[in-house]
């Protein structure tokens, strides 16, 4: 597993903004597609799985999709917003932090290369309920 404690701006659209760590991590035999954000608030962390190809293609330009969109902003930095219900969190990384991690995880598992490492039986128990 890769993991780092990462700085960022955090910015809520309804209520306040401030500083944040971020835990990022990658633990690629759990899900080799994704990177899992823990972000600590008032009342406990919150953890965001989000696609590690999503992060990769927004350190140069706009990505994402749903709930989950990256994008470079300017000055060295990459936003991360996260959009659950009516509230929007945006996460201000260090762009240069940010694509050193992600070169870590690609060192660890190629990009393309992901499905080698999925259990397709587990995951078939998984989906059938035992």
């Amino acid at each position: 597993m890769t993991s780092d404690l990462l700085a960022a701006e955090a910015y809520w659209t309804s209520t306040c903004r401030g500083p944040a760590v971020v835990e990022v991590s990658y633990a690629p035999r759990m899900d080799p597609y994704a990177l899992q954000l823990a972000i600590a608030v008032t009342d406990g962390t919150n953890t965001w799985l989000i696609s590690r190809d999503v992060v990769r293609d927004g350190l140069s330009e706009a990505a994402g999709y749903g709930d989950v969109h990256v994008t470079p902003v300017g000055n060295g930095r990459v936003a991360i917003n996260l959009a659950p219900g009516d509230d929007t969190l945006m996460l201000l990384f260090d762009r240069e932090e940010l694509a050193a991690f992600v070169a870590a995880t690609d060192a660890a598992v190629r990009p393309g290369s992901e499905t080698a490492l999925v259990d397709w039986d587990q995951l078939a128990r998984q989906l059938a309920g035992a």
